[in-house]
């Protein structure tokens, strides 16, 4: 059974995007790790596929970012997988070394351009360090999805990548309307 670990930088118990690929991936015949951070000491919920979550002591800001990256880092070494996927750009510096250590498949999933985000555009040195680590880190990321054909457009033309498009919706229940009163 291949293993595959997703790295966010969000809590994820709320994240309902990354709860359907897991439980998707699970469903299928992977095995499936979901790592996030947890800011509040919440319980993990209960899922089909693993959660781990890095406890943060910082919420936001560079302090979050080194902390996250250095738990996160630690925790993929010594973890067994067979591909790993970073969750935007802001997940993907410790999937790319520990990855580049091992030998082992990267994915990249791509919500957005990530540093053509309102908060990350219009702040030039947060700016430059962003775009730093996209330099960096995405040309070795031959395998992604995002979620339009734009965005994947996008990182063709600059990294030359063919990422595949994955729709951000909701499942499909087949549930029947609840009957109306009276």
């Amino acid at each position: 059974m291949k293993r595959i670990v997703f790295l966010i930088t969000n809590d994820p118990n709320y994240d309902q995007r990354m709860q359907r690929i897991c439980h998707s991936l699970q469903t299928n015949g992977y095995d499936v790790t979901l790592i996030g951070t947890d800011v509040r000491g919440r319980k993990q919920s209960e899922t089909s596929y693993k959660q781990k979550q890095l406890r943060a002591g910082f919420r936001k800001g560079k302090l979050f970012y080194a902390e996250f990256n250095l738990k996160a880092f630690f925790t993929l070494l010594f973890m067994r997988f067979d591909a790993v996927c970073a969750i935007d750009l802001d997940a993907i510096l410790p999937c790319y070394l520990v990855a580049k250590l091992r030998g082992k498949n990267r994915v990249y999933d791509a919500h957005e351009l990530f540093c053509e985000l309102p908060e990350i555009i219009h702040r030039p040195a947060i700016y430059k360090a962003w775009k730093r680590v996209e330099k960096l880190c995405l040309p070795s990321f031959k395998h992604g999805y995002t979620v339009s054909e734009s965005i994947s457009a996008e990182y063709n033309k600059m990294y030359g990548h063919d990422y595949k498009t994955i729709r951000n919706i909701s499942l499909l229940r087949d549930e029947k309307p609840a009957a109306s009163p009276g």
